[in-house]
């Protein structure tokens, strides 16, 4: 079974293995500032949910320090593909984009204030392409097909980064919302939605049968108290688990 890999501290451990769910953050928060800037829509990196984990099974000291709290954290190792995908296809036919989703598990994961999930495709995950070409860091979206008719290509954004994050190894889950309302020009070369998404997240469930599949390293630099935790929660929420310990050896 391939898995993938997530560094994180035991505080969003806690609140994943309790919930059972994988939070997607919009890429305005993450911590690459440079990251989903486009040549012609302003901010449509709001629209585009991404969940950042790594191929490589080595552990990376770099990472461990980044995003594990200086090495204390946890390695949540999961199946390459944890979740459900949900698409307008399977909606009851009498419900449509244009209306309100209500009353459904699979409606209330699609439906946002001010858009939608069209569909999870191959492009839901993606491996990260590490680039320092600027036109491919920040695209052009874009494309006239006629005088009044327009496309955008929004797979284009989400999937580069600068080389320097290239240690990273990342591939990543991704959601982009398509917005219900349009948008307009605000200069001759650039464009922007009239309405902004107003959620920062979105919480996708992760499917039973990989949730028992997971698995926990501890951080070189873990506490006894820290591994008491963790056996705790693991213990509580999802019992299958087994506990490794990183085989790197670092001065606490």
């Amino acid at each position: 079974m391939e898995y993938l890999y997530h560094y994180t501290s035991i505080e969003n451990l806690a609140l994943i293995l309790k919930s059972g769910n994988i939070r997607f953050k919009s890429l305005d928060t993450v911590d690459d500032l440079n990251e989903g800037h486009t040549q012609d829509v302003d901010r449509y990196q709001q629209f585009v949910f991404v969940s950042c984990w790594t191929i490589d099974k080595k552990e990376s000291i770099p990472i461990w320090n980044m995003y594990a709290k200086d090495m204390s954290g946890v390695r949540i190792a999961l199946p390459k593909h944890p979740f459900n995908h949900y698409s307008l296809d399977d909606l009851p036919k009498e419900v449509s984009s244009e209306k309100p989703f209500k009353g459904s598990t699979i409606v209330n994961k699609l439906h946002f204030d001010n858009g939608f999930v069209f569909r999870q495709d191959e492009h839901y995950l993606v491996k990260v392409i590490y680039t320092d070409d600027l036109k491919l860091l920040q695209p052009r979206l874009i494309e006239k097909i006629s005088k009044n008719e327009m496309v955008v290509w929004s797979a284009k954004i989400g999937i580069h980064k600068e080389k320097v994050w290239k240690f990273q190894s990342e591939v990543r889950y991704r959601i982009i919302i398509h917005p219900k309302h349009g948008f307009k020009q605000a200069t001759d070369d650039r464009f922007k939605y009239e309405n902004d998404i107003i959620s920062k997240y979105i919480d996708i469930p992760i499917r039973k049968d990989a949730f028992k599949e997971m698995k926990i390293l501890l951080g070189p630099k873990q506490s006894d108290g820290n591994r008491i935790i963790v056996e705790s929660l693991i213990e509580k929420y999802n019992p299958n688990i087994k506990i490794e310990t990183s085989k790197l050896q670092i001065r606490h």
